[in-house]
């Protein structure tokens, strides 16, 4: 399991307070707090040092001076948040990664077990602005996260081969025809994206790229047929013929080592970061896309998901995963089974031993791990706090008027 420790950086000043101040990076991974707080830095820091380590795999990276660390902030759009006294160490699936002026900048192998070759995603809030124009690729000057994913749009769009989708909302379809986007439903038909609601044009974004990424990580069992870029397959090649040009290999020490180079260009996991999935979207359709998140999350056993967001709902639907989890590991009866399913279909029901949710707070700059009773995560956070002070509020405008009745 990976993890990562930060100081003083942007608006993390202590960072964790508890685990030596490592924060786990789990299965499922939610980050909730105040804007401001921390929770996309630290989502993004997360991004960076997995692409990092997996660069670092395939030799194509070094981290050897402060500027290679910082051009990779700067692409981020967090490069401003670093401080001379900013710490920020990841210990990876591989590589221990270190960045502070007081200790350097370095990269070392850890100790343990096969590396995973990962897909990264980072999915932006911005992500509805590529819904609300007609032309998305190729835009200049967007920021490098949601460049990057409107590159993986296009190829979703255009993975569709024509066909329809159904969305994870009601009985919408999306389809993707002459370059652009259409929903139809029960009422309507070949409704443009453009014209759509909000949350259609913040929901199907992040449902096309997530279902795209994960189902060709999953179903890219042949590592010679990974999809890379030019660059890639010529470095890929190059490194092949070395290992045919060997003549002191054995057959089996030639096998060996070209199954290793293929698999340093093969995702074997599908790392999937998602910014404020709920955007725009009703408490029922929170539930959907965060179902339809875990379930892509489920496909694979080393598939991560990680979440930040402001929405009470969130957290409650993800308890009932968990919850759901349980009791499907105690049932007896295969119709108590199917009223289960009614609920929570199985593959988005989720282990609490894969689920991590840490707390956020803007003010003292801390963070800390959200507790559980028996792997259910505490009522007692601060998206539940904002109701009941919502509620005390309310308490105290009735004793108003009471007092004014009086």
């Amino acid at each position: 399991m990976s993890k990562i420790k930060i100081k003083n950086f942007g608006p993390i000043k202590e960072g964790c307070l508890e685990n030596g101040g490592w924060l786990d990076i789990k299965k499922v991974t939610v980050f909730i707090g105040n804007q401001g707080s921390g929770k996309s830095t630290v989502a993004k820091l997360i991004s960076m040092f997995i692409w990092m380590e997996k660069a670092l795999n395939r030799g194509d990276f070094k981290i050897t001076y402060v500027e290679d660390f910082l051009n990779k902030l700067e692409w981020q759009g967090i490069r401003e948040y670093w401080k001379k006294d900013t710490v920020i160490e990841y210990w990876g699936e591989k590589y221990f990664i270190s960045a502070s002026e007081a200790l350097g900048y370095y990269a070392k192998e850890s100790d343990g077990h096969d590396y995973l070759v990962p897909k990264i995603m980072y999915v932006p809030s911005e992500r509805n602005f590529l819904s609300t124009i007609k032309e998305s690729f190729g835009i200049s000057g967007l920021p490098g996260p949601l460049d990057t994913f409107a590159r993986e749009l296009i190829r979703a769009q255009n993975g569709l081969n024509g066909l329809a989708l159904e969305l994870p909302l009601g009985n919408t379809v999306y389809e993707y025809k002459d370059s652009r986007s259409f929903l139809s439903g029960s009422d309507f038909k070949n409704l443009s994206l453009l014209t759509a609601s909000s949350g259609f044009q913040s929901l199907v974004p992040l449902y096309l790229v997530t279902r795209y990424l994960a189902m060709k990580v999953h179903f890219e069992h042949v590592p010679e047929l990974a999809e890379l870029s030019p660059e890639y397959r010529i470095r890929r090649e190059q490194e092949i013929d070395r290992v045919d040009l060997d003549s002191g290999l054995s057959k089996q020490e030639r096998n060996q080592r070209k199954a290793l180079i293929y698999s340093k260009y093969h995702s074997k996991r599908f790392v999937n970061i998602v910014e404020e999935p709920e955007q725009n979207l009703f408490p029922t359709s929170q539930k959907e896309i965060l179902y339809s998140l875990l379930q892509f999350n489920h496909l694979l056993p080393w598939n991560q998901l990680v979440v930040t967001t402001h929405s009470p709902y969130m957290i409650d639907y993800l308890t009932l995963s968990i919850k759901a989890f349980q009791v499907n590991g105690e049932l007896k009866s295969d119709l108590l089974r199917e009223k289960l399913d009614a609920i929570v279909a199985p593959m988005s029901m989720t282990n609490p031993d894969d689920v991590v949710i840490y707390e956020f707070d803007e003010k003292g700059g801390t963070i800390r791990k959200l507790p559980d009773y028996y792997g259910i995560p505490s009522d007692k956070n601060y998206l539940n706090q904002s109701l009941a002070d919502t509620n005390q509020l309310y308490d105290q405008l009735l004793e108003i008027q009471e007092e004014n009745e009086g």
